[in-house]
């Protein structure tokens, strides 16, 4: 049943009861302006004492649960069949592509389309309800369409604007809407709306959704954490990218606190997000004034007023999923505004920590949470070389992602950035690397940041370091351990062997076969290498004969598809798959003994690889690139450790392990120095090179293990070699025998100790 002017429901009456950075401060701005041309200031109640009625849930306790969730997924599931409406495409179009949501699936699209709907009518249903106590509303009519409509003409709150998800609702029969309608109590009692809100959000939009839009929320202790940071509490506050309002919201909803912000300024272009964070902050009794816009196209003077501090959890989308476009819009913009070169690798919200300096003046502070992975990767150097020249860079806070997450729901390494602006030629100080690895109070976080506590901590460990000693080229996230691996004495990696990047198959699943697979297409093994497919395969620090034909009898990929030129091939898969598709029969074996023929076509008919990248690079589509096989592999990534492993077998390897090849050593020597590549020294070192991926793995970069420090042991005495060497031995063994490496890398650190003076810092040096 179609109804476009509106939803009449038959309900009960309400209750009635109540460009250039800034360096000065600006005294000309006009605030004038209406509704419908620029932002509002959501009217607020004053906050009541600290008593709190009885009926209100405790500080902790949320308003949010299944049964609420289960009302309003199945209102929800039953608009998902109204998304299609020919009258709605349009609008609807531009809000999926808006909002991250036009690469899903269809179905999925329209089921995250209609939870949209029903999250945007809830919250509206709660402001109302939120007005309507106060006096400033009558009670709610049966007509909700037109309800919302004189709500906003009557109190000028932009968020009763209608959205184009909020047609979809409109279309429903009585019996969806009311589950929603009759909801909009349940957040006025809360004691956390923006937490409570971004739980609603969360729970009922797909995580693929989020995701696309980088989308994280924010834990309210974090939130409570950076904005007393940043504000004094007679502060103006800019949030950009405000999403549910966690970082911009009062403490409590009903107490007043001299932390609280004087105003927020809120900033998202996310019509749902900023609706969103303006019924948080609403319901929180939070001066505020929305903007619905990019944050990235916003100047100083498009606010209605000057910016004290900036607390933001900006969208963490990666530059690949980033529109091409407004990819070079954002580097040419903050080029000419920083001058600087700007990676076209930069993640979105390397923009926001550029774009924000704009907006603040000295003394000024700015928070920020971001992935880790700017302190380590080659994107972030001019974004360190811009904080380190901007700003007094006064802490950075990391969450070890294998004991304690600030994002439940998100693969993230979390880094709390926390900033202030210098007055003129003022010292630069100190900066405080904070590392979490247990779950604290976030009131210990806080001493850290503000220097109370240093050192060693029950829960982790604080580092400071000289700002104007940090090196923007080097790895900071080196920086949360306090003492470096001295290296005096050893050479670069790249002098004994060449390290390569395995290959990059482009589709593994196609090129790693297993013998199985041979068999049944009768490949000969000339067409084909030996391969060590992934480090889960290898159980210790050798991959041997017998571990190979173990794999090959399991059934696992121990093939690589390796042939020489074929001359009834043609080079380009684009010119072969119209040879298959024009003559199914063609290209069979004919006599060819290498029975590559049948398989080859899967690339087509099975595979789909038409239009694969990767084989763009090659002369041949059907081999990937070729060197020859390493005589040590290392995982590229890793959760525990990154071994160096003897390849006996003369593998190839794929794009998961690096490779050394063209080792200049004797095999003694080579060892020796698999011996000190295995030991502690080794992976303390590498906990210096390393980064953290947003999926908590460590990553090793080839340029990295180019560089990584290591002995050279031609240069180093016979005695000492064969020890080496032969502790190598005993820690292949004794791993391989029963897992237990303990004394073998012990003897291998007494060797590196007492033979080459090599050593890890003492408890007491690090005191």
């Amino acid at each position: 049943m179609e109804r476009l002017a509106g939803t009449n429901l038959a309900l009960p009456n309400s209750g009635s009861q109540p460009g250039a950075y800034r360096t000065t401060r600006r005294t000309d701005v006009d605030t004038s302006c209406t509704p419908d041309d620029c932002p509002i200031t959501t009217p607020v109640p004053p906050r009541v004492t600290p008593e709190t009625p009885a009926s209100f849930p405790r500080l902790d306790e949320s308003v949010v649960d299944d049964d609420l969730l289960d009302r309003l997924s199945a209102a929800a599931d039953h608009l998902a069949a109204m998304v299609d409406s020919a009258s709605l495409e349009t609008a609807i179009q531009t809000w999926s592509e808006r909002h991250g949501l036009d690469t899903l699936p269809q179905d999925e699209r329209r089921t995250v389309l209609a939870r949209h709907s029903v999250i945007s009518i809830l919250l509206k249903m709660t402001l109302y309800e939120w007005y309507q106590r106060r006096g400033d509303l009558s009670a709610l009519s049966a007509d909700i369409r037109a309800a919302l409509q004189h709500a906003y003409h009557e109190t000028g709150d932009a968020a009763f604007r209608e959205l184009p998800v909020d047609r979809i609702i409109w279309r429903a029969d009585d019996d969806i809407v009311t589950p929603v309608v009759e909801a909009r109590d349940c957040l006025l009692t809360s004691r956390n709306p923006a937490e409570d809100i971004g739980q609603v959000y969360e729970r009922l939009t797909t995580s693929e959704s989020r995701q696309s839009l980088g989308q994280f929320r924010t834990p309210p202790a974090v939130g409570r954490l950076l904005r007393s940071w940043v504000t004094t509490g007679d502060d103006t506050v800019l949030d950009p990218g405000i999403g549910s309002g966690v970082l911009s919201s009062p403490f409590h909803p009903h107490w007043l606190t001299d932390l609280d912000p004087k105003k927020v300024f809120g900033v998202d272009q996310s019509p749902l997000s900023m609706l969103m964070g303006t019924t948080a902050l609403t319901l929180s009794g939070q001066s505020h004034e929305p903007q619905t816009v990019d944050f990235l196209t916003l100047s100083p003077d498009d606010l209605p007023g000057e910016v004290d501090g900036i607390v933001s959890n900006p969208p963490f989308t990666g530059a690949q999923a980033l529109p091409a476009s407004y990819k070079r819009r954002c580097n040419a913009r903050f080029e000419d505004s920083t001058g600087r070169t700007i990676s076209g690798k930069s993640p979105l919200y390397t923009y926001f920590l550029y774009h924000s300096r704009e907006f603040l003046g000295p003394g000024d502070r700015a928070a920020f949470i971001t992935p880790q992975s700017w302190l380590s990767r080659k994107f972030g150097e001019t974004l360190k070389r811009f904080l380190l020249d901007e700003y007094r860079i006064k802490s950075l806070v990391r969450f070890n992602p294998e004991a304690t997450s600030i994002f439940d729901t998100a693969d993230e390494t979390a880094l709390l950035v926390c900033l202030e602006v210098p007055a003129e030629d003022a010292p630069t100080g100190d900066t405080r690397f904070v590392r979490v690895d247990e779950d604290v109070d976030t009131n210990e976080i806080r001493d850290a940041i503000d220097g109370v506590v240093d050192g060693e901590t029950l829960w982790g460990e604080v580092v400071c370091r000289q700002q104007e000693q940090l090196d923007p080229t080097s790895n900071w996230q080196s920086l949360f351990d306090r003492e470096s691996i001295e290296t005096h004495g050893l050479v670069p990696l790249r002098t004994l062997a060449t390290c390569r990047r395995g290959a990059v198959t482009g589709a593994v699943n196609f090129f790693c076969l297993s013998q199985q697979t041979v068999d049944e297409y009768g490949i000969s093994e000339e067409q084909l290498s030996r391969l060590i497919r992934r480090p889960s395969v290898v159980d210790g620090y050798d991959f041997t004969e017998i571990g190979w034909a173990e794999l090959r009898e399991s059934g696992a990929a121990v093939w690589l598809l390796d042939p020489d030129e074929l001359s009834n091939v043609p080079d380009e898969i684009a010119t072969f798959a119209e040879q298959v598709r024009s003559v199914p029969d063609s290209l069979q074996n004919d006599g060819d003994e290498t029975g590559l023929q049948p398989y080859l076509r899967t690339a087509v008919t099975v595979h789909d690889l038409v239009g694969t990248d990767a084989f763009d690079r090659r002369t041949y589509w059907y081999r990937p690139p070729r060197h020859d096989p390493p005589q040590i592999v290392v995982p590229d990534t890793s959760r525990d450790g990154f071994p160096f492993v003897l390849n006996e077998v003369r593998a190839r390897n794929v794009h998961n392990f690096h490779g050394l090849h063209g080792i200049r050593l004797a095999e003694v020597e080579m060892k020796a120095l698999l011996a000190y590549l295995n030991s502690e020294f080794t992976a303390q070192l590498l906990t210096e090179e390393t980064y953290t991926r947003q999926d908590g793995y460590e990553s090793l970069s080839i340029s990295d293990l180019r560089e990584l420090p290591v002995i050279d042991p031609q240069t180093l005495p016979d005695d000492v070699v064969s020890a080496l060497a032969d502790a190598f031995e005993e820690l292949r063994t004794a791993t391989r025998r029963s897992g237990n490496s303990d004394s073998a890398k012990k003897r291998i650190m007494t060797i590196l100790e007492q033979e080459l003076q090599l050593r890890l810092p003492s408890d007491a040096e690090l005191e």
